[in-house]
């Protein structure tokens, strides 16, 4: 008996700990302030937030976030790109414009290869899209991958390019426009 109450007292104290130095630690007060604002600003378009992580000690090497949304359906990888790299955009330009964040960055500016965006679709319901539909596109080791299920529920990779080729033309075809 004194043992579980040991066992949970210990516990209870490790988690008091080490909220204190993560409430304390300035990288971590500035890194949570910008994703809760791009948090706020994605959840205006219609994304909701699934999980976060990301490497941050001792400087901060990748950050990663996972949305999902009822709000958007597509079969064309075209205008899935269109959004992604939409919201990639909307949240990235907090991070790089941001100046007390980048003491704490490994490098400067964050690219693709330290912010990582997964967005999950789903149907009004809520429920899984199957093919053919684009059920998820994320952002994995510099490539841009579009999935869907097939009629089994088996993930299939619909398309993989390479995500800084795809987003640099995206801001050049927005700066055209």
């Amino acid at each position: 008996m004194i043992k579980k109450h040991l066992c949970i007292f210990s516990f209870i104290i490790l988690l008091i700990s080490s909220c204190a130095y993560r409430i304390s630690d300035p990288q971590c007060v500035i890194t949570d302030e910008i994703m809760q604002r791009n948090s706020k600003l994605l959840r205006k378009e219609g994304f909701c937030l699934a999980g976060t992580g990301g490497n941050s000690y001792p400087t901060i090497r990748y950050i990663s976030e996972t949305y999902w949304t009822s709000e958007y359906q597509y079969t064309s990888i075209d205008d899935a790109r269109k959004l992604f790299c939409r919201i990639y955009e909307m949240y990235e330009v907090p991070f790089n414009s941001d100046k007390r964040i980048r003491p704490y960055l490994h490098n400067f500016p964050l690219t693709d290869e330290n912010i990582q965006i997964s967005i999950t679709f789903f149907d009004k319901d809520r429920n899984d899209l199957v093919l053919p539909y684009i059920e998820s596109v994320y952002t994995n080791k510099g490539e841009l991958i579009f999935e869907s299920r097939d009629e089994h529920g088996k993930f299939v990779i619909l398309h993989k390019e390479p995500f800084q080729h795809t987003y640099s033309l995206y801001k050049k075809s927005k700066g055209a426009k």
